[in-house]
């Protein structure tokens, strides 16, 4: 990929994941909503300011309530839209290549959710969050393993439209990683202490992992 940051801008437009959360298909809202309220439950209200690696529309700094919330993304259109939205000393934005920022402090808790799938280093992403982290790391990804089965299966039974008409039967094009749940934690355990990884939106249907990391 010659210029990852031109495509990456690309797909951030053509893809913005506010859709997911607001205009999106009525499932499609519920999971994704449901993996945002697993992924701040293991916030306690007790923490001061709070980092989020790929924070898009900012959307989820949106459903925080308390602290000092700063987000960072690669993609410009991003990070302007952010800007516009949020107006006040609770919120700022920073753009720039989540595997390498340097904002030059700690924050108690750093996010990073639904994003390692689309960076091109996961480990430096994560190593960078260590970086900025007093102790506290939460990150989720996608099952797209299951996620892909699924749709499979509601295209040979004829009812992928009659659910999610509109919305694409293939393979998300702007994943470049597809982890497995095995992979997502042997990732973890190389960097990471894992407290806890919570299957969304139920154990049973698990179409993403949500984990509550603390520092080795």
């Amino acid at each position: 990929m010659e210029d990852f940051e031109k495509w990456n801008e690309e797909m951030f437009r053509k893809w913005g994941n506010e859709e997911r959360y607001i205009k999106n298909n009525f499932i499609v809202r519920f999971v994704e909503g449901k993996r945002v309220r697993d992924l701040l439950k293991f916030l306690d209200g007790n923490e001061k300011e709070i980092l989020e690696f790929g924070c898009g529309n900012g959307y989820i700094l949106s459903r925080i309530s308390f602290g000092k919330k700063t987000g960072v993304d690669f993609s410009k259109t991003a990070i302007n839209s952010c800007k516009k939205k949020f107006k006040n000393k609770n919120f700022e934005f920073f753009y720039g290549n989540i595997e390498n920022i340097d904002l030059k402090r700690k924050f108690d808790a750093v996010i990073c959710s639904e994003v390692l799938e689309h960076v091109k280093n996961p480990e430096k992403v994560i190593e960078n969050m260590i970086k900025h982290s007093k102790g506290k790391i939460l990150i989720s990804i996608p099952n797209d393993r299951l996620t892909n089965f699924l749709k499979k299966v509601l295209i040979k039974l004829r009812i992928f439209d009659l659910f999610f008409k509109g919305l694409p039967k293939e393979s998300n094009e702007w994943h470049i990683h597809n982890f497995t749940a095995e992979g997502f934690k042997n990732l973890l355990n190389s960097k990471v202490k894992i407290i806890k990884i919570k299957k969304s939106p139920f154990c049973f249907l698990p179409l993403k992992y949500v984990a509550y990391c603390g520092l080795k």
